[in-house]
């Protein structure tokens, strides 16, 4: 049986990254005192970590030195169903196929190339590329919508997350598994792997430009729905397509999106958009579904059940 190590040590941007007297997202119950805000963050996240060790992983306890009620065989078995979904998605070859969207660009970028701009600041640069029907003045604020949402929805959430739960990336353990595992250089995988940061934001990202799309009056037809929820599910399905991350972490950036996108966009039609474009357009949860596996079943139903 594998005994499977931490992640580590986070780089210091990373760990200075969260404030640990302020660590609920500021548009989490903004109207409560900042002390009772804060009290009932740490139950939501307890909870939601608390799902996920359930279905998915457990925590590691740094003073024990161990993972907190670890299922050896659990864990080895779950790393195996992510091997194994690994080598299919790489030998499809999606990393360099195109996006698809019903309004796209018959000029955009490959997934290599967006997945490229997420890795180095550039997220929603090329949104253009998704829905070339947007209307300008609506276009104009993608990237001023998508860092306010940054900021006062996903706040420091997944970083919190990934500390707790430690799981090691698959570069880290492939070969204790005699896997032989391809993966992208990727600047921003120096964190644990699961959950998925970039998952997790760009569900959040969607999600906070239909809020401001509706907060500002602007109907998007159901073509330019398609490509926004397109758009926030391939920003966590590419870093699966580099092999950065296991199919199985956007699990759990599934669980915590879906847990708080009521708390923090309280129009019940930007929950129902993010959990449909999940669980309709994702790739990665399309395969995930479709591989039968029991792995993952406890985990995907409770996806399911969200929103």
């Amino acid at each position: 049986m594998i005994t499977f190590p931490p992640y580590g040590q986070f780089a210091r941007i990373y760990r200075e990254s969260v404030d640990p007297h302020v660590l609920a997202p500021i548009a989490w119950r903004p109207i409560l005192p900042t002390e009772e805000r804060e009290a009932t963050w740490i139950q939501w996240r307890t909870d939601t970590v608390e799902l996920i060790n359930v279905t998915l992983w457990p925590q590691w306890d740094e003073t024990s030195a161990n993972w907190l009620n670890g299922d050896a065989a659990k864990m080895q078995a779950i790393t195996l169903a992510d091997f194994e979904l690994f080598a299919k998605i790489q030998n499809s070859g999606i990393l360099d196929r195109q996006p698809v969207s019903p309004i796209a660009a018959m000029s955009i970028p490959s997934h290599r190339q967006y997945f490229v701009d997420e890795d180095t600041g550039k997220l929603g640069e090329r949104y253009y590329f998704y829905d070339t029907k947007l209307p300008t003045a609506q276009l104009e604020k993608i990237i001023p919508d998508l860092r306010q949402t940054l900021k006062d929805k996903a706040g420091s959430v997944s970083i919190q997350i990934k500390q707790m739960l430690q799981r090691p990336r698959a570069y880290q353990v492939a070969k204790l598994f005699g896997q032989e595992h391809r993966f992208e250089l990727a600047a921003t995988s120096m964190t644990s792997s699961m959950s998925s940061g970039h998952c997790f934001q760009g569900c959040l990202v969607s999600a906070g430009i239909y809020e401001a799309w509706l907060t500002r009056g602007y109907t998007p037809t159901a073509e330019q729905l398609f490509a926004l929820g397109q758009f926030g599910v391939d920003i966590g399905d590419r870093r699966v397509f580099a092999g950065v991350h296991y199919p199985s972490d956007n699990i759990s950036s599934w669980i915590m999106s879906l847990r708080l996108i009521d708390e923090v966009c309280p129009d019940k039609r930007v929950g129902r958009f993010l959990a449909n474009s999940i669980k309709t357009q994702s790739y990665v949860f399309q395969l995930l579904q479709a591989s039968g596996k029991p792995e993952y079943v406890d985990a995907l139903e409770l996806v399911n059940s969200l929103t």
